[in-house]
Parts: structure tokens; C-alpha cells; sequence
């Protein structure tokens, strides 16, 4: 079993390393290619959306992740943003095809086996499930 927790700055650059963090440890855990990358993508829109969208300047985002060699879960928490909270009752419809927005929950959802968004205080808590199986 491999896991992790880190916090990070609510800065985009910031993604490479967690990102690099994660792979290694699905690596070590011998996930396939295929089913990594499901974990990946999903975990890696997760993160962010909390980094772009769920976080103030100046602010903090924790993921944290747990891989076994049958499982893997991921958690992102963010600090929300003073003034603009989450629509978290709201699951968006597909945007149009000229958007470059809009398409992180129904990505995590597609590819995630278990998906939970939650308020967690002023912020978002993302937690994703994967089982150790490639795509249909």
C-alpha cells in the first residue's frame, strides 16, 4: 500500500509534482496503463478544479491518496472562495462543444467508479474511488 498527503498552494504549477506523486505510486502498486490513466485523469481534473476554481489567492489545496494493488482513493479539499461558493446541487449538462470549461464532473464520473462532492466548510471535498479494472 502506498499514500499520501499533501497541501499545496492553489496554483496550477503546483499540479505537476502531486500528479508525478500519484503515478508512482500506482507504479509501485503495479497498476495497468488503462487503468491508471483512469485515476489519473480523474484525480488530476479534481485537483484542478480546486486549484483554479476552489481556492483564493494565497490559499492551500490537500490531496491525499491511498493505492493498493485492488483499490485506489483519492481525496481533494479545497478552501473555497470568499464570496463565491460551490453549486454543488447543480450536476451540469455537457457544455457546448466551443467550451473550454465545464466538463470536470461528468469526466470524474465517467471514469471514477465512486464520485463524492461535499461542502466542507467554506470549501469542496472531492473524494474518487477507483476498483483495479481497465475500461469496458
Amino acid at each position: 500500500m502506498t499514500s499520501a498527503t499533501e497541501r499545496v498552494p492553489a496554483d496550477l504549477e503546483a499540479l505537476a509534482g502531486v500528479r508525478d506523486r500519484l503515478a508512482a505510486a500506482l507504479a509501485a502498486e503495479r497498476w495497468s496503463d488503462d487503468a491508471a490513466i483512469r485515476v489519473m485523469t480523474a484525480s488530476t481534473e479534481a485537483l484542478a478544479n480546486a486549484l483554479e476554481h476552489g481556492s483564493g489567492p494565497g490559499a492551500r489545496v490537500e490531496m491525499a491518496f491511498r493505492v493498493t494493488r485492488r483499490a485506489a482513493s483519492v481525496r481533494v479539499t479545497d478552501a473555497g472562495r470568499p464570496g463565491r461558493p460551490a453549486d454543488l446541487e447543480h450536476e451540469s449538462e455537457a457544455p457546448s462543444e466551443a467550451s473550454t470549461h465545464g466538463r470536470g464532473r461528468l469526466l470524474m464520473r465517467a471514469l471514477a467508479d465512486e464520485v463524492r462532492i461535499r461542502r466542507r466548510g467554506p470549501g469542496t471535498e472531492v473524494r474518487l474511488g477507483f476498483g483495479r479494472h481497465a475500461l469496458a
